[in-house]
């Protein structure tokens, strides 16, 4: 069963046509050589770790929307040789490359729901991006799959097996969220927030739109030196 939270990414999915909104994206650049078969078979490894990772959406249309975990998804990473054009033309390229695979979006009936891309621009430089969807991961997710990836990468670099933390199926959290009692959470809130008359206004939900908006904004912190 899918959260609330993952049907309504998945309905402004819906609603756009092509899958495209809750599309996240990071990229970088890698200096140095990289082995890209180890590469490959990196991300391989992780995907094949997660349940969330080799899932796609059924019932798109109906009341309740379901997960289905595939037991196998082949991750594909898209490579390129660009090291032949100018810095000006790979960085124009890049852009449009990003642009591009963004607004692309995704088929939430299709696993696996997210694309890799390995650019080689040089000898010793190469552009990392990856694109997937929110429905699969939230921002502290992200930094812990990448971290996997690179310690699986060093592992098959030096010829040996991944030592990973054991996983946690992502089942597990779907049981708990549904095994929750409503009523008792809707009570807890109505009393919790029962003074609360007016909507909260955020301090992060504008850009300063003057200097003296954008001083006031600023905050700063000097850290002592640690003998």
């Amino acid at each position: 069963i899918a959260t609330p939270l993952q049907c309504g990414m998945l309905f402004h999915g819906l609603l756009d046509g092509t899958g495209s909104s809750y599309t996240m994206q990071t990229y970088c650049d890698v200096v140095g050589s990289v082995d890209t078969v180890a590469f490959r078979r990196a991300w391989q490894y992780v995907v094949d770790r997660h349940d969330i990772l080799r899932t796609c959406f059924v019932g798109l249309e109906s009341d309740q929307i379901h997960q289905l975990v595939q037991q196998r998804v082949l991750l594909a990473v898209e490579e390129g040789d660009w090291s032949d054009l100018s810095q000006g033309q790979q960085q124009q390229r890049l852009e449009q490359l990003r642009r591009e695979d963004k607004a692309r979006g995704f088929d939430f009936a299709q696993a696996p729901l997210m694309r890799l891309h390995l650019i080689r621009l040089s000898a010793q430089r190469y552009h990392f991006i990856w694109s997937r969807h929110h429905v699969l991961l939230d921002g502290w997710c992200g930094p812990i799959i990448f971290g996997e990836v690179l310690a699986c990468y060093q592992a098959f670099t030096q010829g040996r097996n991944p030592s990973l933390a054991p996983v946690v199926s992502y089942g597990h959290y779907i049981g708990w969220l549904y095994g929750q009692n409503k009523h008792k959470a809707r009570t807890f809130w109505r009393e919790h927030l029962a003074g609360i008359e007016s909507p909260t206004p955020l301090v992060i939900d504008k850009l300063p739109v003057d200097k003296a908006d954008a001083e006031l904004a600023r905050e700063s912190l000097q850290l002592s030196e640690v003998e």
